[in-house]
């Protein structure tokens, strides 16, 4: 059996075709190429655009530590770490405006380009008062109101262990619950101690009571006719003074007894007074008396011879 090329027999000359591709096929490649080529330039393009148009790499921002922070705190340190925050209001028993949580936690690496969340405290309806006991007056202030307080009246007082200008005692008392912006009175130190009067005070009671209050006691003793011991008086009664001030107490004591030295002598003889002989009175002869009647011739003397 013959094959058909075979029995077809020879080609004619000049229509032989067998060799050379038709004007469809070749058409068809042109639109391959063409649009092989354009994709070519295309994706080319779009890898050129890309490349100048691509983002830079993430510079992650390592998120700090807003806890226990006033709202104002936490902006300063996300602004300072590069970062935003979104911040919302939370119920808590910590004061108002203090940060009381945050998402992403510290330290962890956050895009810039998207914030942390953090919560802060609307603060309580009660709080406790605060413990300022040797606080600075501006210090105690700001603490208060750290915790929705305001500060009252400030006082000064005498206090021998606080030093002067410190806070000695508030009221209320630091630890009592109070409503939200209750005013608290602070009691500040002067420095100095009040004087006991210890006069009318035994000596060794009068001490004790002056050393205990921080002075320094000297004694000065008094004869006196009162009780032995007695404080009679002190040089400083009245007012404040630092500790260590010295208090001079006069103290009664008793008056000495003055000695009499007795010498044993003998006695002086008793002088002897001789008696004066008392006057006689001689009373005169009274005026009626009678005249003799012839004189009385004086007797004769015997040692004169008679007259002749």
């Amino acid at each position: 059996m013959l094959r058909d090329d075979v029995a077809a027999g020879p080609p004619r000359d000049g229509h032989h075709t067998s060799s050379y591709p038709s004007i469809g096929e070749e058409r068809d490649r042109n639109w391959i190429a063409w649009i092989v080529a354009l994709l070519l330039l295309i994706g080319v393009a779009g890898f050129g655009v890309y490349w100048m148009t691509r983002p830079d790499p993430i510079q992650y921002k390592t998120v700090p530590n807003l806890m226990d922070q006033t709202e104002g705190t936490a902006r300063s340190l996300l602004e300072s770490s590069q970062l935003k925050g979104s911040f919302q209001p939370k119920e808590s028993d910590k004061p108002k405006g203090i940060v009381v949580g945050q998402n992403p936690q510290p330290g962890a690496q956050q895009d810039p380009a998207y914030p942390v969340a953090v919560q802060v405290s609307t603060g309580p309806s009660d709080t406790a008062v605060p413990d300022v006991t040797k606080y600075t007056v501006g210090s105690a202030k700001q603490r208060l109101v750290n915790y929705n307080l305001e500060a009252g009246a400030v006082t000064e007082i005498d206090d021998k262990t606080i030093p002067a200008g410190q806070v000695v005692r508030t009221d209320p008392a630091s630890g009592q619950t109070v409503p939200v912006g209750t005013k608290v009175a602070l009691f500040v130190s002067t420095g100095k101690v009040g004087v006991p009067n210890v006069v009318g005070q035994d000596y060794t009671s009068a001490s004790k009571t002056l050393t205990d209050a921080g002075f320094r006691v000297a004694r000065k003793d008094e004869p006196s006719r009162d009780t032995r011991d007695l404080v009679l008086d002190q040089d400083i009664r009245e007012g404040s003074q630092p500790p260590g001030t010295k208090i001079t107490l006069t103290v009664a004591v008793p008056a000495a007894i003055p000695t009499v030295t007795v010498t044993s002598t003998a006695p002086a003889p008793t002088p002897t007074t001789t008696p004066r002989p008392r006057p006689t009175t001689t009373t005169p002869p009274s005026p009626t008396s009678t005249a003799p009647s012839s004189p009385t011739s004086p007797p004769p003397n015997p040692s004169t011879p008679p007259t002749p």
